[in-house]
């Protein structure tokens, strides 16, 4: 009895083994199909397909093997080796290294070289009482285009000259120069101020003592016995000269002297409010003449300063940078 017993039970499994491997050699069951045993090689007697259901393999849902053959390739290839430690991926964005601060060497735009516009010192004389001086030297300070020397000076020297003639005028010119660095003296002459009068106004270079200029101006008709017309009429006429040396100044050479020499250093009688600047080159000349008709040529070309610094407000002192020889009243120009 037990003998039969135990010979029935194995039967019973192994029909029962049967029964679930029997769709693979029969007919499809609804909702399932048929597909290669992942399992096939875990042991020796697996069939080779097995039934899942339709859902699992619609849906595409990666079979065992297939994820142990994916999950090899990726460990297993070069693509996917690690980086190094410092080139390791990071869950965050790597922010950009700056770049360490180099101070680059400043780059400026070339500034053209502007040459300097040196004022010339100049004098206004009034000859005939004609109350142009003090109009003419107003307008003349308002244009900032020269310097006017004390016309008290030039009235006390005019005591002892002789105006009336052109040698008179260009002698005391000269005079001028030499006594208070003058570089062209204005005579402004007419016999009174009149409606109509002519007013001339000459222009003398100092340096040479030769006339560069004259032209004249007529006074504008008005009502003599209305102070404001006559002052209207002043002012015109000033204007007309101050116009007429604007026009002449600009091109007239720019001259001075040397007022005494120590050593290495030459003091000029120019400075700040003659437009000087520290570090310019002026050149050195012995002497020179009058051209007429033209104006002051300097003589032969002696030396070079350059200028150091200032005395007061028109003087500076220069550093002899070549030349022998270099004295007092030599004369001394710029570009």
């Amino acid at each position: 009895m037990r003998l039969s017993k135990a010979l029935v039970l194995p039967g019973c499994l192994l029909l029962a083994a049967c029964s679930l491997w029997r769709p693979a050699a029969t007919t499809s069951p609804e909702g399932y199909v048929e597909i290669p045993n992942p399992a096939i090689t875990m042991a020796n007697n697996q069939p080779d397909t097995i039934w899942v259901p339709r859902r699992y393999e619609e849906s595409g849902l990666p079979r065992g093997t297939v994820v142990a053959k994916q999950g090899y390739e990726k460990v297993m290839s070069p693509k996917s080796t690690p980086p190094p430690p410092s080139q390791e991926p990071s869950s965050t964005p790597r922010q950009p290294v700056a770049a360490a601060y180099q101070p680059q060497p400043a780059s400026y735009a070339p500034v053209p070289s502007v040459p300097v516009q040196l004022k010339h010192r100049i004098v206004v004389l009034e000859i005939g009482q004609n109350g142009l001086l003090q109009p003419l030297n107003d307008k003349l300070r308002r244009t900032g285009i020269v310097l006017l020397a004390d016309p008290s000076q030039a009235m006390f020297l005019a005591q002892s000259a002789q105006l009336s003639s052109p040698e008179g005028k260009s002698g005391f010119a000269a005079r001028l120069q030499q006594e208070y660095n003058v570089n062209e003296v204005v005579f402004v002459t007419a016999s009174g101020f009149a409606p109509g009068t002519t007013v001339t106004a000459e222009v003398y270079d100092s340096m040479g003592g030769g006339l560069l200029r004259g032209g004249d101006v007529v006074v504008p008709v008005y009502k003599e016995n209305d102070q404001t017309a006559r002052d209207a009429a002043v002012a015109e006429t000033a204007a007309g000269i101050t116009t007429k040396l604007q026009e002449l100044v600009p091109f007239l050479p720019w001259y001075s002297r040397i007022s005494a020499v120590n050593g290495n250093r030459a003091y000029v009688t120019a400075g700040k409010e003659s437009g000087l600047r520290i570090g310019q080159t002026l050149k050195v000349y012995r002497g020179g003449k009058q051209m007429k008709g033209l104006g002051f040529a300097p003589g032969s070309r002696i030396g070079t300063l350059e200028v150091e610094g200032f005395i007061g407000p028109n003087a500076a002192f220069c550093a002899i940078r070549d030349g022998q020889g270099i004295e007092a009243s030599d004369v001394v120009s710029a570009d």
